[in-house]
Formats: C-alpha cells, sequence, structure tokens
C-alpha cells in the first residue's frame, strides 16, 4: 500500500527488498538487544520484590487468529504482585505436542465458582415457590464478587460476610451473634436501609431454605477460603489485547516476524506496569461498563499516554 501510494503521489520509496533487509540487519537486532535486556531488568525486579517468598503467578495464551486457521500461540506467564511479564513463549502449530490446538492454560479461580453459584441462583428465581429471588439474583451475585475482592487477606471474615446474605434478605442487618454459622460479624457493612419490606423472605419458608442451600454450598465455601482474588488471568488478557496492537488477528505474520511484534508488545505492557508500581500513571477520567455474564457495571479507568522510552533505545 505504500508503494502505490508513492506511485500515484510521485514519491520515490525505497525498493521493497531493501526495506526487509534494513528490517532484517538493522531494526530487529536492537529490537532484540532492548528485549533481552529489558526481561533480564524485569527478572531482577521481580526477584527483587519477592524477597524469597515465592511467585504468585499467572499464565495464559493466546491465538494469532480465531479457530482452526490460528498458526502462531503466545504464552504468557506474568507476576501477580508487581504485574510484569517474566517470560513469554511463542509457539508455532506445527512444533510437536501443538498439533493445532490451543494452548491456553486458565489457572482455575475462584470464578468459576461465581458462575455456578449464579447459575444456582438464577434457577431458583425460575420456580414459583421463590417469588423474591429474581430480586436478589443480582445483589447476590455483586456481593459474592465484592466480598472476594474486598477480603484478600481474611478469607475466613470474607466467607462469614459471604453467608450474611442470608440474614439480610430476611430484613435483619444487626445482631448476628446469635445466628450459628457467623462467627466474627455483628453486622452488615452497609448504611441504614429504608422500611421497604416487599421482596423480604421469610426465614421459616421453603424459599428461604432454597437460597441457604445454594449460599451454603460446601464446595463453594471451601473453594472461597482458598481462592485468591488476585489468582486469575485478567492480567494476561491485558497483554493479550496490547499484542493486537501490534499483531492484529487480521494480519498473518511468519513464526519469526509474529515473534519480533510480540516483544514490542511486551516491551509496552511492562512499561505500563512499572509506571503503575511507581504511581506515575495519571487517570484522565472513569467510566461505568456493563460487564459480560456478570449482570453489573464496572467502573472503566482511562488513563493518560506516557512515555515508552524502550522506542527511543530501539531507534
Amino acid at each position: 500500500r505504500a508503494s502505490d501510494f508513492a506511485d500515484v503521489m510521485g514519491l520515490a520509496l525505497p525498493a521493497q527488498r531493501t526495506i526487509h533487509d534494513l528490517l532484517v540487519n538493522l531494526i530487529l537486532p536492537s529490537v532484540d538487544h532492548v528485549y533481552v535486556n529489558h526481561m533480564r531488568d524485569m527478572r531482577s525486579t521481580v526477584r527483587n520484590v519477592m524477597d524469597g517468598r515465592g511467585l504468585d503467578i499467572s499464565i495464559d495464551g493466546r491465538y494469532d487468529s480465531p479457530g482452526y486457521s490460528a498458526t502462531n500461540c503466545t504464552v504468557s506467564t506474568i507476576d501477580l504482585k508487581t504485574n510484569l511479564i517474566i517470560m513469554v513463549v511463542n509457539m508455532h502449530k506445527r512444533m510437536r505436542g501443538i498439533e493445532g490446538k490451543s494452548g491456553r492454560m486458565e489457572k482455575e479461580g475462584v470464578r468459576e465458582g461465581l458462575k455456578r453459584i449464579a447459575a444456582l441462583v438464577y434457577k431458583l428465581e425460575k420456580k414459583k415457590s421463590c417469588p423474591n429471588i429474581q430480586f436478589w439474583r443480582r445483589k447476590i451475585i455483586n456481593h459474592a464478587y465484592f466480598v472476594h475482592l474486598k477480603y484478600a487477606r481474611n478469607r475466613a471474615r470474607g466467607l462469614n460476610y459471604w453467608m450474611s446474605v442470608l440474614p439480610h434478605v430476611t430484613g435483619r442487618h444487626s445482631h448476628f451473634q446469635k445466628i450459628p454459622f457467623l462467627n466474627g460479624i455483628s453486622k452488615c457493612k452497609h448504611t441504614k436501609l429504608g422500611r421497604d419490606t416487599t421482596h423480604l423472605i421469610k426465614r421459616d419458608s421453603d424459599e428461604y431454605q432454597e437460597l441457604k442451600a445454594v449460599i451454603l454450598k460446601t464446595t463453594f465455601l471451601s473453594g472461597f477460603l482458598r481462592a485468591s482474588p488476585k489468582k486469575n488471568t485478567s492480567p494476561n488478557e491485558c497483554f493479550n489485547s496490547i499484542i493486537n496492537m501490534y499483531a492484529p488477528k487480521k494480519n498473518a505474520s511468519t513464526p519469526p516476524w509474529y515473534e519480533e511484534r510480540v516483544k514490542l508488545a511486551t516491551l509496552h505492557f511492562n512499561n505500563l506496569s512499572l509506571l503503575n508500581m511507581l504511581n506515575l500513571r495519571e487517570e484522565r477520567y472513569d467510566t461505568s461498563v456493563k460487564v459480560i455474564g456478570r449482570g453489573s457495571r464496572a467502573v472503566k479507568r482511562k488513563m493518560a499516554k506516557v512515555d515508552h522510552a524502550w522506542r527511543r533505545e530501539v531507534r
């Protein structure tokens, strides 16, 4: 396209072969040099931060195009404490062991449990014996996400606040000491509510017993205690979106060129993570967006543009 544009405008551009030689002999070695030094520095940073306590990482894979047409796969490893990429592996579908299948490696977290709880609550609201569940469904799901993220260090306390949903839906918001399955908390965290009793659930009703069986489901409770809100692949998904800037899925690339594009995306992502660690990124504004699959809304932050010093090193 650049060559066609130059022909129309009467401009003289280097031949395609000349540009290719410049990339191979000058630009790509420069990118490789900056990338190797950068990754060495990132691993040193992570090693200093962890201070002998071990790593907490997430691993995720990305195909360069959807479905059977994909040829390249990038698997990223991110340290969850610093949000820095410490390893990137690029694979081709013809490599032994890949066989055209996804290299995606999801780390099982509490989100799967939350989805199952949401599905169970959704089934309850469809029952004629549970007329008030529809009113409470979204509130219960949002409450699950809230306590999961709020009580990252004290999982037992977070579990108690999760189970406090049961007295809450009956209109009881204090004096929890007398409730057998609630230990260590005395009341709800929210401010004083109105006196609307339209959708309150009676404690002696079948509807309450159905909801109680869902809230106190043993597999979810045990999973909640073991889970950490930081143990998910959301940082990897952010990195995958940055790869889309450098290697869009609509454009095919050979494995060597694809790998170079991923290196640029890695430099970009880690630079943003370092600036976040140093509190040097400025927030311009935030907006409310709908989260697919959660039935709720989240806050999306728009950050100001930053200076990528590594780009000057490549030049």
